[in-house]
């Protein structure tokens, strides 16, 4: 079987290896897994960047599609998708990379502002986004509507979580 009929260095494929880059390089340490990049994509389809189409799902926004290209950036081995103790770990392999200026500024922003928090916060961010996006809660509301979404966390916790993330 063929693995190159297609360019993987285009669209969505280009900047979720440009995310995988700039994250890697940002927390070298840091274990990127398949709920944090999930988020991390949410957070950059929000700036015009990536095309995905999102719904809520257990963890927050979720994107079949996205889903399907990291199976295809692991198929065409531009990443290593495995898994151990604490969950995916996403490794990407080709660091030779060529973002344009916007992209690669917006991709660091993102990471920057957002790179830092855990997986579960970062669902946290990425969930009060979407419902205030797509349901037109305001910042009086959010923290009790996310806790309706998400029971396991308490008010306190999502409320702290959201006011450090400038969300509300």
């Amino acid at each position: 079987m063929r693995k190159n009929n297609f360019n993987l260095f285009t669209g969505n494929y280009k900047i979720l290896l440009g995310i995988l880059n700039f994250y890697k390089e940002e927390y070298p340490n840091k274990q990127l897994g398949k709920t944090m990049i999930q988020k991390l994509c949410y957070l950059l389809t929000r700036e015009d960047i990536l095309d995905y189409d999102y719904s809520l799902y257990h963890y927050g926004p979720y994107s079949v599609d996205l889903e399907s290209d990291l199976d295809i950036l692991n198929f065409f081995d531009e990443v290593s998708i495995g898994w151990n103790q604490y969950g995916y770990d996403i490794e990407i392999k080709n660091q030779e990379l060529k973002l344009d200026k916007l992209q690669a500024e917006k991709i660091k922003n993102v990471i920057e502002n957002y790179g830092h928090y855990t997986a579960t916060d970062l669902s946290l961010v990425a969930t009060a986004l979407y419902i205030k996006d797509n349901y037109g809660i305001d910042d009086y509301d959010l923290v009790d509507e996310v806790h309706n979404i998400k029971p396991n966390f308490n008010p306190e916790y999502i409320e702290n979580v959201l006011q450090s993330a400038e969300i509300i």
